[in-house]
């Protein structure tokens, strides 16, 4: 389960007829979310990140190098990046 808030632009339905109630706040409803897919996107805790956007990772080789990455979203501790970590 999932709380959220949506504009609900027909709130009668897609027939434009008052024949019940209209969705009301509150109510519980069934919905599908249409996003996108992330490729290569990672949650890492926020203090792995170098200078807001650089990752140190060791390779097979254990070799240490930086990968730059773009910070999607920040909250709390929590950080969603993507980038390629290869």
């Amino acid at each position: 389960m999932l709380c959220a808030v949506a504009e609900v632009r027909n709130r009668y339905g897609d027939l434009g007829l008052s024949l019940g109630a209209p969705l009301l706040v509150g109510l519980f409803v069934e919905a599908e979310i249409e996003g996108r897919t992330l490729v290569y996107a990672y949650l890492l805790p926020w203090h792995a990140l170098r200078q807001g956007s650089q990752l140190l990772v060791v390779n097979g080789e254990d070799r240490v190098s930086f990968r730059e990455v773009e910070v999607l979203r920040a909250r709390g501790k929590w950080a969603v990046v993507q980038g390629s970590l290869q």
